[in-house]
């Protein structure tokens, strides 16, 4: 079930990302945040590429990262929410429940 509910978070904010930066009304900062979020996301989980961009397991690098990207992506959702930005809306704060499960598996394993 856990393993659903992590992959259903790490690819879905990909497509809804590409469906908002096709709008009209696009915010390029924003949307740019949380593309390179969702990118780095992406990209760590190829474990030397993780390594190499989050920093080795149980660092305070690491953490860090995960923390800045949560944060983030939780804000970006709220801010977009009051824009009645929703897809962009929905992507960011999927992201952020992303980084969410990928700190916890990170502090418990």
């Amino acid at each position: 079930m856990f393993e659903i509910l992590f992959y259903a978070c790490w690819g879905l904010p990909l497509p809804l990302l590409l469906i908002a930066w096709s709008r009209r009304s696009r915010n390029p900062i924003e949307l740019s945040v949380l593309t390179l979020s969702d990118f780095l996301l992406n990209v760590a989980a190829i474990r030397p590429v993780k390594l190499a961009l989050l920093g080795p397991d149980y660092s305070d690098r690491l953490y860090t990262t995960i923390e800045v990207n949560l944060i983030i992506a939780i804000a970006l959702g709220i801010i977009l929410g009051i824009k009645r930005r929703w897809i962009a809306t929905a992507a960011a704060l999927i992201l952020g429940f992303a980084w969410l499960l990928v700190g916890a598996v990170n502090s418990a394993v």
